[in-house]
């Protein structure tokens, strides 16, 4: 697959769950996660290489992956989780996501390791070595931060070898 194809593929499955959820709301994230696994199964049932896994690792990333491409679901009924982010909030929401991201990151580091090249060209727009993607995803994770710096609390033994 193409990354035409597949953004083609994204567009049709976000108007078709767009127009699902204006119809009735889903009652839940796996619900809604589900629904995502199930409108990309139809829709790359032409793609052979393409099987959406139903049953991943709770901690995956992506949380779909689409052959060469990944898809990330996001659920909430109040955008909620738009204040953990937020960069005008960085003292609160730094330390959620410092919280959250050290829970996973063995997991994070598992998949910098082992994920396709083709998914950090995609999102990063360029080539990392397996070994070179934790240091990176750091300078870009510490680029935009305030009051929180990821590479200060997060990787320590990975990132200073």
């Amino acid at each position: 697959m193409r990354q035409n194809g597949f953004e083609q593929i994204l567009e049709t499955a976000c108007a078709k769950l767009t127009a699902e959820a204006r119809e009735k709301i889903f009652p839940s994230s796996g619900r809604f996660e589900k629904r995502v696994r199930e409108v990309l199964r139809d829709l790359t049932e032409n793609y052979p290489e393409v099987e959406i896994d139903f049953n991943p690792h709770p901690q995956a990333f992506p949380d779909i992956a689409v052959g060469n491409f990944g898809v990330e679901v996001k659920f909430t009924l109040a955008d909620t989780w738009r204040s953990v982010a937020n960069p005008n909030n960085d003292d609160e929401g730094g330390i959620y996501i410092e919280r959250a991201l050290k829970i996973i990151e063995n997991e994070m580091l598992e998949a910098a390791l082992t994920m396709d090249d083709a998914l950090f060209i995609e999102y990063w727009g360029e080539s990392v070595p397996p070994k070179q993607r934790i240091k990176k995803w750091l300078e870009k994770a510490d680029a935009p931060a305030r009051n929180w710096t990821p590479s200060n609390s997060l990787f320590l033994n990975y990132a200073r070898k």
